[in-house]
């Protein structure tokens, strides 16, 4: 990537502009919850949008939990996808740092978005950008199989499962293949939809991930993926994707320098809605860990592996049993 140079008239109307436009999180003004307790957080989304194509702002929801376990940046925004009905994710286990957010659907009908999400299985076995071989095991990349053609259906698996989750967990991950697959970028909506927003990516973009108190301008960088933050009360939890390309101003995600964000979206599709939504009482899709010798390790719905020992599982999730190789 080309090295950018800013002059000292262009450093003046960034900043400039972004003294005019600072926003903070106002938590009155939040009008979708999920969970209950004494504690908050918020999350933030920000797409990244087509000319011409409304910019939803940055979208905000709120998230409450008592008690002194502290959820994770993870675990936080899978349960507001859960109990969202406008809100979805792509997540995938990538190693021993956990899950990354490698997609992010809003939609008036998330259902639809789903309907409308495709997989270009061609375009991704065939980008030389991607070390995940999905003939032939990329030994070298501690690759251990390949699914073949059976990958596709597996996607198509997960995406039927998140019609009714929110959360699309990436089968081919790191715990079932000892590599996973960075193929986020060939995650695509097949048209263009009004009042669907969806971003995806690796190489060409990615979802960057800033933490920090509810002034957005003095939001940090992450140094930690979010399965390793911890959320702390009046925590936010903001995203935004970015593109990776020479002409796009956004070359600094890795810089710690916060993004321009843009004004805070409390009321989403309905200016009139105002809801709290209760976390489940019990998983959904549990998941259920097991040794090859049938004993049960663990039980849970997050799609994390941090807590196994090297060797051989069995993964149970719903209908679908999968055996899992932990180095």
């Amino acid at each position: 990537m080309k090295p950018k140079i800013i002059t000292l008239a262009g450093a003046l109307a960034m900043f400039s502009m972004t003294a005019i436009h600072a926003y903070e999180i106002e938590w009155d003004k939040i009008k979708f919850w999920t969970g209950e307790g004494d504690k908050r957080a918020a999350l933030v989304v920000q797409f990244e949008v087509e000319d011409g194509v409304d910019n939803p702002g940055a979208i905000v929801w709120g998230y409450r939990w008592s008690g002194d376990d502290a959820p994770t940046g993870h675990s936080m925004i899978c349960d507001i996808a859960r109990n969202s009905p406008d809100l979805i994710i792509l997540t995938q286990y990538t190693g021993n740092m956990g899950n990354t957010l490698d997609g992010i659907g809003y939609a008036s009908d998330v259902s639809r978005l789903v309907d409308n999400l495709m997989f270009d299985f061609d375009g991704a076995s065939t980008d030389s950008r991607i070390s995940f071989d999905y003939f032939t095991p990329n030994t070298i990349m501690g690759q251990i199989s390949a699914p073949g053609q059976e990958g596709l259906n597996m996607i198509y698996d997960a995406l039927a499962e998140s019609q009714e989750t929110h959360i699309i967990n990436h089968p081919l991950d790191y715990a079932a293949y000892g590599y996973p697959a960075y193929d986020y970028d060939w995650w695509q909506l097949q048209s263009t939809a009004e009042g669907q927003y969806w971003n995806a990516g690796w190489y060409d973009g990615y979802w960057s991930y800033y933490v920090g108190g509810t002034d957005l301008d003095d939001l940090a960088y992450s140094g930690l993926g979010m399965s390793s933050v911890n959320i702390s009360d009046n925590m936010v939890n903001a995203w935004k994707f970015r593109l990776l390309n020479d002409d796009s101003e956004e070359v600094d995600g890795y810089s710690g320098a916060s993004p321009q964000w843009l004004e805070p979206n409390y009321t989403h599709f309905d200016s009139e809605s105002a809801t709290t939504l209760i976390l489940h009482p019990t998983p959904l899709q549990p998941t259920i860990i097991y040794r090859p010798d049938g004993s049960i390790v663990t039980t849970h719905i997050t799609g994390d592996y941090l807590n196994l020992s090297p060797g051989f599982y069995i993964v149970k999730q719903g209908n679908t049993t999968k055996k899992i190789y932990i180095k």
